[in-house]
């Protein structure tokens, strides 16, 4: 048996690829990166009881062998144990191994299966849950006893246990599960905090008060495999459903302390006699982070967590026309972009783009986007700042949409105090992405109304809030191309392109030589986009029909073959001139070095010249000279320094 993590690095590509599209994750080009999102999903009971039910019984009963076994076993011997045909188990092991349950390994009489220690473990789980089932009647203790004590010290920290690992005893957090579980309040915000997906499911679960079977689950075409699966894990991550089973069914049951009865929290009442102060797009969030992350990408600058924004980056932000043009204090919202950009993995820790996070981002509607957005804003791993904010987005969802209410009965009703500073800047954010529109009453203090973007974003709304999504690309010489609909994906290209020259009401880039000629710059550096050097205005006028789903008109194809046509790019790569003694040593050295650098040419008889692809690149090379025996000595450009090193 071997570990699940060493099974999925020995897969290849294709195989990753494929059981990707059975579990519905978006499609990567990273083996690496598909790796680290299958594992989750392969070692958690509840993905893999989905898959069970979607695969069928014999694909269920064709694990349970491998995993009491634990050794691999022949399509033969697994049929002859099953009394099933072999053709049929085939079948059923061959979906099982796309799925990535299954691992296989060569033998003499051929091909063997079995299952990785980490899936074997999840299959005896399911198995011993089947022989020993908990009633949808049976106490909290004995349907946390079914959780490791992993799985039971993150679920009480999840609601607000201070955990210190090693101390903190399964006991203890047992009890402090059962205080909060049985608390209709605490229930209640924490369903409040779901995605309006999760919450749909949960309603329908708490309306029916019984167990539903996952094959019945699986049946209904409101939801994708893909879906269901995320949203069941989210429900179960707050040990709002738990497993059980009716006869032989595998049933999905509702926390039996769980009551979606309406609060009691008092509802603030809506006024009149109110000033709009603000007025900006809703979207306007989500189209000043790919903005922003677009003039990172352009400054060549990374924003590293915590810190201010670097002055390369503020000034390429200030040659950009924002959408966002009324923000009293950009700063503190440039900082909250970066934040929500980290919290998206948009942004690496020290600031620089993830790119396949960045791929994955642009595919997702700007709809979707501003969801996302309003999620990562209302998670935070301080128990009780989570708890405040789900109180908070609680109390908005009993807003009526586009009726103004006093901000600070708002707060007073959720938070049990008067609007602080803090809770001010809570309205701010709230404000930048789009949930709320501010106002004031006729004597000064601050109003809201819950706008069509933060209702459907809060899960009020079912449908999307139709949004002027139009576009313009201009040119200098007055050229005007009009794009019926905005997209992620081509305000990212516009951007890179171009200068935002004005957001209202029809966002306006121009593109002109010089932008054009930034993006090749910054396309050697980045390789974002994988153009062609061979022919770049083609590349360009391909990259643009691509994005915009149609054929550039002829003029505009003319004007970028304008721009480009005396754009030659020359790439220049820093390089290390080594010289030996002699042209033995230089061959010597040359076949060491050739294993660890990625490009190394002879400049004559004595010396070599080894490109430096990385900032650590030098100190290989040196290392590796030392360690074949040679006596290194460094000089700086001006041959002053010399150091000896051995």
């Amino acid at each position: 048996m071997r570990p699940l993590l060493v099974v999925l690095h020995d897969r290849p590509l294709q195989s990753l690829r494929a059981a990707a599209r059975f579990w519905e994750i978006a499609p990567t080009e990273s083996a690496a990166e598909l790796t680290g999102l299958l594992y989750p999903i392969l070692t958690d009971a509840w993905q893999v009881a989905l898959a069970l039910e979607r695969l069928g019984e014999l694909a269920e009963a064709a694990l349970c062998i491998l995993a009491e076994r634990r050794l691999p076993l022949s399509p033969n011997e697994i049929a002859r144990t099953l009394g099933r045909d072999e053709g049929a188990t085939i079948a059923v092991l061959r979906q099982l191994y796309v799925a990535g349950l299954l691992a296989s390994e060569p033998s003499g009489e051929g091909p063997r299966v079995f299952l990785p220690n980490e899936v074997a473990r999840v299959i005896q789980r399911l198995e011993h849950e089947r022989s020993d089932p908990i009633g949808p009647d049976g106490p909290l203790p004995a349907l946390f006893g079914q959780l490791t004590d992993h799985e039971l010290l993150e679920l009480a920290e999840r609601y607000g246990l201070a955990v210190i690992p090693s101390v903190t005893s399964r006991d203890q957090a047992l009890g402090y599960l059962v205080s909060r579980l049985v608390d209709p309040t605490v229930l209640y915000r924490i369903c409040t905090g779901l995605s309006p997906r999760a919450r749909q499911l949960l309603t329908h679960l708490e309306s029916r008060r019984a167990p539903i079977p996952l094959s019945e689950l699986l049946r209904d075409r409101r939801w994708t495999f893909g879906e269901l699966r995320r949203t069941v894990s989210e429900l179960a991550r707050y040990g709002l459903v738990w497993r059980t089973f009716e006869g032989s069914a595998r049933c999905l049951m509702v926390l039996p302390t769980l009551t979606l009865g309406t609060s009691s929290t008092p509802t603030p009442q809506p006024i009149d006699d109110v000033s709009v102060t603000t007025q900006a797009p809703p979207q306007a969030a989500v189209l000043d982070l790919l903005l922003l992350l677009a003039c990172s990408l352009r400054s060549g600058t990374a924003w590293p967590r915590e810190s201010r924004p670097p002055r390369p980056l503020v000034a390429a932000i200030a040659r950009q026309h924002w959408f966002w043009e009324d923000a009293s204090d950009s700063l503190a919202y440039f900082i909250f972009l970066r934040r929500c950009a980290g919290s998206l993995g948009l942004l690496t820790p020290q600031g620089e783009l993830a790119r396949p996070r960045l791929a994955a981002w642009l595919r997702a509607s700007f709809a979707e986007q501003g969801r996302r957005l309003f999620r990562v804003w209302s998670a935070t791993s301080d128990p009780r700042a989570r708890e405040l904010l789900m109180s908070l987005v609680q109390q908005l969802r009993t807003l009526r949409v586009g009726a103004w209410y006093d901000w600070n009965e708002v707060v007073r009703e959720s938070l049990g105090g008067t609007s602080s500073e803090r809770e001010e800047a809570r309205l701010q954010e709230l404000e930048w992405l789009g949930i709320v529109q501010r106002g004031r009453k006729a004597d000064g203090t601050r109003a809201i109304r819950l706008t069509s973007w933060g209702g459907w974003a809060l899960g009020i709304l079912r449908s999307v809030p139709q949004i002027d999504m139009r576009a313009l690309f201009q040119t200098e010489n007055g050229l005007t191309l009009e794009l019926p609909i905005l997209t992620p994906e081509i305000t990212w290209i516009a951007s890179q392109l171009g200068t935002l020259q004005s957001s209202r009401p029809v966002p306006t880039w121009l593109l002109s030589a010089r932008t054009v000629e930034d993006f090749v710059r910054t396309e050697l550096r980045s390789g974002s986009f994988s153009l062609s050097l061979t022919d770049l205005p083609n590349a360009v006028i391909e990259l643009l029909e691509r994005a915009l789903g149609s054929p550039l008109p002829s003029s505009w194809q003319e004007s970028v073959r304008a721009w480009l046509a005396h754009s030659r790019p020359a790439v220049v790569r820093p390089a290390l001139a080594v010289r030996f003694a002699s042209t033995s040593d230089r061959d010597q050295a040359w076949a060491l070095l050739e294993q660890v650098v990625e490009s190394i040419t002879p400049l004559d008889d004595t010396t070599l010249v080894a490109w430096l692809p990385e900032t650590r690149a030098r100190r290989t090379i040196e290392s590796v000279l030392r360690k074949g025996g040679f006596l290194v000595e460094l000089q700086d450009h001006a041959g002053t320094d010399h150091r000896t090193k051995r």
